[in-house]
C-alpha cells in the first residue's frame, strides 16, 4: 500500500484497454494536472497496476482512497470536488500549525 502525505490531496484515476470513454478520461486527467498542480494525479491502468477491490469499472475516479465518480464526471463536478477537497486540505494544515503553536508557545 502506498504511503499517502496527509497534507496533499492524490486522485487516482483506474483505466483500461476497453474502456470507451477513456478518452474523456485522459482530456480530464490533463486538465486536472493543469488547474490543480497541488493534487498529486496517478492514472492508473489495468494492464500495468494493481486495483483495490472497490474498483470494478472504468473510468473510476478515486479521491484519497474514495470513489468519486464511476464514469467521467462533467469538468464543473470534478472541479468543485477537486475544490473543495484542496479547501479541507487548507483547513487541516492551519489546524496543524495552530496545534504546534501552542505546543511550542
Amino acid at each position: 500500500m502506498r504511503q499517502r502525505n496527509p497534507t496533499k490531496a492524490r486522485l487516482d484515476v483506474y483505466i483500461a484497454d476497453d474502456c470507451w470513454s477513456c478518452t474523456e478520461t485522459a482530456r480530464l486527467v490533463s486538465k486536472v494536472t493543469v488547474e490543480f498542480p497541488s493534487i498529486a494525479v496517478q492514472t492508473i491502468h489495468a494492464r500495468t497496476g494493481r486495483w483495490p477491490d472497490f474498483v470494478f469499472a472504468t473510468p473510476t475516479y478515486v479521491l484519497d482512497g474514495r470513489v468519486i465518480s464511476l464514469g467521467n464526471p462533467g469538468w464543473q463536478e470534478l472541479h468543485e470536488l477537486l475544490s473543495n477537497a484542496l479547501n479541507l486540505i487548507n483547513k487541516l494544515k492551519q489546524a496543524q500549525h495552530a496545534k504546534q503553536a501552542t505546543i511550542k508557545g
